[in-house]
C-alpha cells in the first residue's frame, strides 16, 4: 500500500471520528450530581436562608472548627444561644452527594462544642453547613474546609 496525502487524510478522519465519537460516549455515560434534585423550590424560598444568616450573624457568636485525628469539634463563643436549640449538621461534599453526612445537633452540644466523628470520610473539601432552630426562629452558618 502506498503511503500518500490522500491515504493520510483518510486515516486522520478515521481516528477524529473515533476520538469524538469515543468522547460522546464518555458523556452520555458520566454521572453528574445535582447540589439538590430540588434546586428550584429551595431557591424560590432561598429568602429564608438569607434571614437565617443574618439572625446566627446577630448573635455575635463566633465559631471556630478544629480537627484533632479522627474527630472534629465546632467550639460556639456563645454557649447560652445554644441552650434549647435543636439541629443539623450537615457536612456536604460538592463533588459527590453519597459523600454527604448529617448528624443530629442537640444530643452532641456539650459544654458549648460540637463534636463529629470523621470515621468514614474520604479525604477531600467539604462544606459544614450547621442549620438550628431555638424559640421558633431558624439559623444557619456555614464554613469550608478541607479533610
Amino acid at each position: 500500500m502506498k503511503w500518500n496525502w490522500g491515504t493520510g487524510i483518510a486515516v486522520f478522519m478515521a481516528v477524529f471520528m473515533v476520538g469524538i465519537l469515543s468522547l460522546v460516549y464518555r458523556a452520555f455515560h458520566n454521572d453528574t450530581d445535582l447540589v439538590s434534585p430540588e434546586y428550584y423550590e429551595k431557591e424560590v424560598h432561598y429568602q429564608k436562608t438569607i434571614d437565617a444568616i443574618e439572625r446566627a450573624k446577630n448573635l455575635g457568636m463566633q465559631l471556630h472548627i478544629d480537627k484533632p485525628q479522627s474527630q472534629m469539634v465546632i467550639s460556639f463563643s456563645n454557649r447560652s444561644a445554644l441552650q434549647g436549640a435543636k439541629g443539623v449538621i450537615h457536612l456536604y461534599r460538592p463533588d459527590n452527594q453519597r459523600l454527604d453526612k448529617r448528624f443530629d445537633m442537640a444530643p452532641s452540644i456539650l459544654d458549648g462544642q460540637l463534636v463529629i466523628p470523621l470515621n468514614g470520610l474520604k479525604r477531600g473539601a467539604y462544606t459544614v453547613k450547621l442549620t438550628w432552630e431555638k424559640q421558633g426562629a431558624s439559623y444557619y452558618w456555614e464554613k469550608q474546609i478541607w479533610l
